[in-house]
């Protein structure tokens, strides 16, 4: 004997990609949490289809499983520009080797001669100048670069917002002709 009928299992997956997909979204705005992230939305993104498959099948409400779909697709894209900035910064840090050299001066001074105090002071100061110099440079570089990402991401973001509005549009079009 049939306990649920389709109906009820097309809302059953929608109900649960549903807060999969909310939770997605939520921890994919938390850097270090991207990873539950990307995998509830993908969870979510797998039920969305199911319902909105079962949905069509029996010709019930897509509504739920469009949701779904959306909401995890979201947090998988929200993810996943997190795991590309972060990386990005990452390697752009390890670039700033340079920190090492603005600290050799105090080294250097430290195991002077009085005599010699003047003469390593003014060539530990130039070291200093210079790295400072390539240290600013570097965090321009940086600077940038987060820039770059940060409009990618934040276009990346309204062109998905801007796809799963029209799909929602399109959902409602065709349940209301």
């Amino acid at each position: 004997m049939q306990v649920y009928s389709n109906n009820n299992q097309s809302q059953g997956f929608a109900v649960a990609g549903l807060i999969l997909g909310i939770f997605g979204l939520l921890f994919a705005f938390i850097p270090c949490l991207g990873i539950i992230s990307i995998l509830t939305g993908a969870v979510a993104i797998t039920f969305g289809a199911i319902a909105i498959s079962k949905a069509n099948a029996t010709g019930s409400s897509r509504n739920m499983g469009i949701a779904s779909l959306t909401l995890g697709s979201l947090s998988v894209i929200i993810a996943l520009i997190w795991v590309l900035v972060i990386v990005g910064i990452k390697d752009k840090f390890n670039d700033i080797h340079n920190i090492d050299k603005v600290f050799d001066w105090v080294d250097n001074v430290d195991h002077v001669d009085e005599e010699d105090f003047d003469q390593v002071k003014a060539e530990s100061l130039d070291e200093l100048e210079k790295a400072l110099d390539e240290l600013e440079g570097t965090l321009e570089d940086v600077s940038k670069e987060v820039d770059t990402l940060n409009s990618t991401a934040t276009k990346q973001a309204q062109d998905a917002i801007n796809n799963a509005q029209k799909e929602v549009q399109k959902a409602k079009q065709k349940q209301n002709p």
